[in-house]
């Protein structure tokens, strides 16, 4: 039988149901024991540091779960929020990994506003950092905003400012079937070029 001091924190056993037989343990060591063999905690009990530090340490003599600082090098006394964050670890850590995220999925975040854990779907969690950044527009293209959704950007040639008399220095785009890329010429060349090959069709034209 077993049974429980909450005033000594001291669980009390008697293999023969005798109570001149009691067999006393600390309670805390006991559930230690009792969350490292359920695979529920990583923390080992003792007065020496476990080997893996990874691990939490239930250190016997002066009562306190202990965590590795990897900063400064030793063992501390661990904080309610840092045995929570290990709990959380240890469920990421034996998750099965997924490469897809589906409609539904759910993430958890520490809400700073309302100081407490909460939950958020894929579409919310996108559609929440979409809003932080955007698209912007400048002329001759339209179609931005925000990436919360889907941005298509398209030409907005109407939307441009006409110029009636055109500069000879004035750029043009225009895609260059030989190079295979996007190039710019001015009117100038373009008229250049286009001249050149009128002229020499017109010589081989009239060769025949």
């Amino acid at each position: 039988m077993a049974a429980f001091s909450p005033s000594t924190h001291k669980l009390v056993t008697s293999p023969t149901q005798n109570p001149k037989d009691d067999l006393r343990a600390d309670a805390r060591d006991v559930l230690t024991r009792l969350l490292l063999d359920m695979g529920l905690f990583r923390v080992m009990a003792g007065n020496t540091p476990p080997t893996n530090k990874d691990d939490l340490w239930w250190h016997i003599d002066v009562r306190q779960v202990k965590r590795w600082d990897a900063v400064q090098g030793n063992w501390f006394a661990a904080t309610p929020n840092q045995i929570a964050m290990h709990l959380q670890r240890r469920a990421v850590l034996g998750a099965v990994t997924d490469i897809s995220l589906e409609a539904g999925d759910l993430f958890t975040f520490w809400d700073v506003s309302l100081g407490d854990v909460k939950i958020i779907s894929r579409e919310n969690l996108m559609a929440a950092l979409g809003a932080l950044r955007a698209i912007s527009t400048s002329e001759g293209i339209q179609g931005g905003g925000t990436l919360a959704s889907d941005r298509e950007l398209k030409l907005n040639i109407s939307g441009l400012i006409a110029k009636p008399t055109p500069s000879p220095v004035d750029s043009l785009a225009l895609f260059s079937a030989s190079e295979g890329l996007h190039r710019k010429a001015t009117i100038a060349a373009i008229a250049s070029a286009i001249s050149a090959s009128q002229s020499g069709q017109s010589f081989f034209m009239s060769g025949h």
